[in-house]
């Protein structure tokens, strides 16, 4: 199935319910096995950036333990960030939390605690609250809306039931990757379809279906168009710009490696960047440039990528193994 390959839904097993456990040594068994399973941390990185280059300085872990740190989110004023967090929780399920990161103190709050899973956090546009993915008891996976204390939550957009991944365009429209079901002799029953989703209405236009994809949906500061990763007419990964008037396409590059399952960033020069196992590179005229190359400095590679608001930090996501462990 189409939708089963997207990370979210990979994730699905990671939070499912656990295997029959009936007394501590089983959970700590259990917990164990969870944590070598989905070891990811997070790690910041002081940026500097001028009118031709970017400059990375030395990365620092903030998450230190064994299990899954992930999908990073700078708040809109840069004093912290958000991210999803796997916990085991008292009925012997995995689940995943959102936690805020205060980057003065260095202070940790979970900012979610609810018998079902939140993903990929990202602040909303006017700067109250912020936006999850909610894998719902009955397998949906929605869109919603958690105030700051993490106390109100509420369905952003109801009839929209596979979200995968996704990211705010402005104050009511939101680029989101979506299942939606298909029909047709010899086809898969679901397939991922580019959509903008409209807040005021509740509901959501389709642009384009996309089989083969990639989970970053980036804006390009000082445009108004969203980068994605999509199949070119050669059958490749290409990261292309959509005109978010004009919903049409207009190639941009070729990915590192000739990957989907990868991630970019803009900074706000903007540069994009990207990192392929521990090193990180940047989009110039003539092809990719490396900034830096972190394999001295990182157990294994990095996988998500987030700049701050100022554009003087970056947090990566780095597995805690080589990629060929």
């Amino acid at each position: 199935m189409a939708v089963k390959k997207s990370i979210l839904l990979l994730l699905a097993a990671f939070v499912a319910t656990a295997l029959a456990c009936s007394n501590t040594e089983d959970k700590k068994e259990y917990e164990e096995k969870a944590r070598r399973e989905y070891r990811t941390d997070i790690w910041l990185v002081d940026m500097e950036t001028s009118a031709d280059s970017v400059s990375l300085g030395e990365p620092r872990n903030i998450t230190p333990r064994r299990g899954y740190d992930n999908q990073p989110m700078y708040l809109l004023d840069g004093s912290g960030l958000l991210f999803s967090v796997g916990v085991v929780a008292e009925d012997m399920e995995m689940r995943t939390d959102i936690f805020l990161h205060d980057l003065a103190s260095g202070e940790q709050r979970k900012m979610t605690d609810t018998e079902e899973s939140e993903f990929s956090p990202i602040p909303m546009p006017a700067g109250r609250g912020f936006s999850v993915v909610r894998l719902e008891s009955d397998g949906t996976s929605r869109l919603w809306f958690v105030d700051d204390q993490g106390d109100h939550t509420e369905v952003i957009l109801p009839d929209t039931v596979a979200v995968n991944y996704y990211n705010w365009i402005d104050a009511n429209r939101i680029a989101l990757l979506a299942g939606v079901p298909v029909s047709g002799e010899g086809k898969e029953p679901w397939t991922m379809m580019l959509q903008i989703g409209y807040v005021n209405y509740g509901k959501t236009r389709p642009v384009v279906e996309m089989p083969k994809f990639s989970r970053a949906l980036q804006l390009k500061p000082g445009s108004h168009s969203l980068t994605v990763i999509r199949e070119n007419e050669a059958g490749e990964p290409e990261l292309s710009l959509l005109d978010l008037d004009s919903l049409e396409f207009s190639p941009l590059a070729k990915t590192l490696e000739g990957s989907y399952f990868t991630d970019f960033v803009w900074t706000e020069d903007p540069f994009l960047l990207m990192a392929d196992d521990r090193i990180v590179y940047r989009l110039a005229d003539d092809g990719w440039v490396m900034v830096r190359d972190f394999s001295d400095m990182l157990p294994g590679p990095i996988t998500r990528l987030a700049v701050r608001p100022d554009n003087k930090q970056l947090a990566m996501v780095v597995w805690e193994v080589p990629l060929e462990e």
